[in-house]
C-alpha cells in the first residue's frame, strides 16, 4: 500500500521502491530567514541510495518554498542507510511548520522523524519570531 502511496505522490515508481532503513539521521534546520518570513510548507524528496548507503543523488518532487527545499536537501546528503545489494529508490517528506509559540530570542525547534523503510517523514516544528522588517528603496527613473 505505502509503495503505491509513493508513487501516486510522483516520489517513486511501485518497482522502484525499496526498504532503506536510515541508520544516520541529521535534522534539518528551519532556516532562520523562513522563520522570521513565517514561511512554512513541506519537501517532498525522492532519493536515490546506493548500495553502500550513500545518497547519490536528491532531487526536489515537489516544494513549498526553495529555501525549505535548500534545508531538506542539505540535511538528508548527509543521511546513511542500511547497505543494500543495489541502488535504490526512497521518499522523504519534510514537513516544516509552527509551534504557535512566540520567542524574540532564541526559539526552539523540535524534530520528529518516523522511517518507515520506504518512507521517511521529518516534522520540523518552531516558534515564531518577529517578521523580517524591509526597508523599501525608492529608485528615480533617469
Amino acid at each position: 500500500m505505502l509503495p503505491l502511496l509513493l508513487w501516486a505522490l510522483g516520489l517513486v515508481a511501485p518497482q522502484d521502491a525499496q526498504v532503506r532503513q536510515v541508520e544516520y539521521f541529521v535534522a534539518p534546520q528551519y532556516p532562520p530567514l523562513a522563520r522570521r518570513a513565517t514561511i512554512s510548507g513541506q519537501v517532498a524528496l525522492k532519493v536515490t541510495v546506493s548500495p553502500l548507503g550513500n545518497p547519490a543523488k536528491i532531487s526536489v518532487a515537489s516544494s513549498s518554498h526553495p529555501m525549505l527545499s535548500d534545508s531538506a536537501r542539505e540535511a538528508v546528503e548527509q543521511w546513511k542507510y542500511a547497505l543494500g545489494p543495489e541502488e535504490s529508490v526512497v521518499g522523504v517528506s519534510v514537513i516544516y511548520g509552527f509551534s504557535g509559540a512566540h520567542r524574540e530570542t532564541d526559539p526552539k525547534t523540535i524534530v520528529r522523524a518516523d522511517f518507515l523503510g520506504v518512507a521517511s517523514r521529518v516534522f520540523v516544528t518552531t516558534d515564531s519570531v518577529s517578521p523580517v522588517q524591509v526597508d523599501w528603496i525608492k529608485v528615480e527613473p533617469k
